[in-house]
């Protein structure tokens, strides 16, 4: 399961704060520090990776901290809390310190801005996180062009699977409860998710911020192969609603313009802004659904200092992105969404007065370097496995993990294919599925060196092939069984020169 830690931090720095307060500001966010001396404050900035931080500090520590903290690049904003504002109005009115965001006496009012800040940057990080080497968001593909296609693959597996069942949707309910055990806020929404979602509700749900809108985003961006697999309901349903809109709106952007121009803002460090200036004609990709929007002045009030100009070739057709306004919660952001999987590239990086404009277009599939990873190594794959249409799911999923193990994700493979063989559904064609995904975890724990696993999973997968009850096709032959003997044969062999 995903790690809660690896987000967003909130400090609260203070000499002293009650209990209640913890309790409330635990139901915003999963991950809380209490500090109550400078020390054990920047003991715990010193100490985070990966992370970005909102800090809260009490106003008479304020002066003191701003200047000791002000400048690190894992502060996001900061406030201050206090009993007369008046005392630290100069802070706000003399601009030195711009990630300062307010000063409140006000519990309540605090905590809204807090929500909305925590909205806001959890959009920041499941866009463009440029240069966090941990989550990869953003992808040189001339370099790395098969670790890119991880999440179109990933759109594409998700969508041939047989996801839209009872039994998906209470399994993804159990594993969202089971994360957020500990907030009664999240519980609640789960609890209304449950009683009165439908596939049609999936934009105006992510739109919302609740418990799906963090979740999702983050299993996109860590890669989290159990947390993807749990949220594939979910996912697909937005998905497929975005392509929906997507066909509604093709002919008529189509017949009325040439190119249509989206843009998002964001906020960058000046050593990430020089990276992107070194970046111009590289193709780059997103970690997840890309939040945008037609208007240039609502994208300003989501930055601070940079604005992405995206621009798109109505021709294209295989960049999904809809003008999701009328179906979202924040009907007042104008927003267009883009599906998973879209391929971008930098064409421009300049300054205009005080904000950084970055110039991209979108790319078609049709680039040589990605049809020898993935098209190749696709088609190569169904031809060998596809046995008949009846069978195409199971092959089309297995097909996603075999995927991972050409990319050397090994670990990420193995969690795939325990996940399917946890959730095989009754069925007659069950023994085949067994058979390929059983076969699957053996190769996946020879490159993993774990050969007992390895020899337990190729025996298993060899019995199964030897006894099956139901001709399937007679392409399951000698092929494949001598592949999973074979196999066999080389892990004992490895196990004898290993206990050697």
């Amino acid at each position: 399961m995903l790690n809660k830690d690896d987000d967003i931090t909130i400090i609260w720095f203070d000499d002293k704060i009650d209990q209640e307060i913890n309790d409330t500001l635990e139901q915003l966010h999963d991950h809380i520090i209490i500090c109550f001396t400078i020390s054990e404050l920047i003991n715990f900035i010193d100490n985070i990776q990966n992370e970005k931080i909102i800090l809260i500090i009490s106003g008479k520590y304020s002066r003191q901290t701003l200047t000791l903290v002000h400048n690190n690049d894992k502060i996001d904003s900061i406030y201050i809390f206090c009993l007369n504002d008046q005392f630290y109005k100069d802070l706000i009115d003399n601009k030195q310190y711009s990630k300062l965001i307010g000063i409140y006496t006000q519990y309540d009012q605090l905590f809204t801005i807090l929500e909305k800040q925590i909205h806001l940057l959890l959009k920041h990080l499941s866009i463009f996180n440029l240069f966090d080497q941990i989550d990869k968001p953003i992808r040189d593909l001339e370099q790395e062009s098969i670790n890119y296609l991880w999440y179109q693959l990933l759109r594409d597996t998700l969508m041939t699977m047989e996801t839209q069942t009872e039994q998906s949707k209470q399994e993804m309910i159990d594993y969202c409860r089971l994360y957020f055990h500990s907030n009664s806020t999240y519980l609640k929404q789960i609890d209304e998710f449950q009683q009165t979602y439908r596939s049609s509700d999936a934009i105006r749900w992510y739109t919302k911020d609740c418990f799906l809108f963090r979740f999702v985003n983050k299993a996109l961006r860590t890669e989290n192969i159990e947390s993807l697999f749990q949220l594939r309901y979910f996912i697909k349903d937005l998905c497929k609603n975005l392509k929906l809109l997507f066909d509604e709106n093709f002919q008529l952007y189509q017949e009325s313009l040439d190119t249509i121009t989206f843009y998002r803002g964001l906020t960058l460090s000046d050593k990430d802004i020089n990276q992107l200036k070194q970046s111009i004609k590289k193709y780059i990709s997103t970690n997840g659904f890309l939040s945008t929007s037609f208007y240039r002045n609502i994208a300003e009030t989501f930055s601070k200092n940079v604005i992405f100009e995206i621009q798109i070739d109505t021709k294209l057709n295989n960049i999904i992105y809809a003008d999701i306004s009328k179906m979202s919660y924040n009907i007042d952001e104008e927003e267009v969404l883009f599906d998973i999987g879209a391929i971008f590239q930098i064409i421009d990086v300049k300054m205009n007065n005080d904000k950084c404009i970055v110039s991209m277009i979108g790319i078609n599939n049709n680039i040589e370097y990605l049809k020898n990873d993935y098209f190749q190594l696709e088609q190569k794959y169904l031809q060998e496995n596809m046995i008949d249409n009846i069978l195409s799911n199971i092959n089309a999923n297995s097909f996603f993990g075999e995927f991972l193990l050409t990319m050397g994700y090994t670990n990420k493979a193995i969690d795939y294919f325990e996940n399917l063989l946890k959730q095989l559904s009754n069925s007659i064609f069950n023994e085949y599925e067994i058979y390929i995904i059983t076969g699957n975890l053996a190769d996946a724990y020879i490159s993993n060196k774990q050969y007992n696993l390895a020899l337990k999973y190729a025996l298993d997968s060899y019995n199964i092939c030897k006894n099956f009850k139901f001709n399937y096709s007679v392409s399951i032959s000698a092929s494949l069984l001598r592949r999973f003997y074979l196999n066999i044969i080389i892990i004992a062999y490895s196990i004898c020169i290993v206990n050697h």
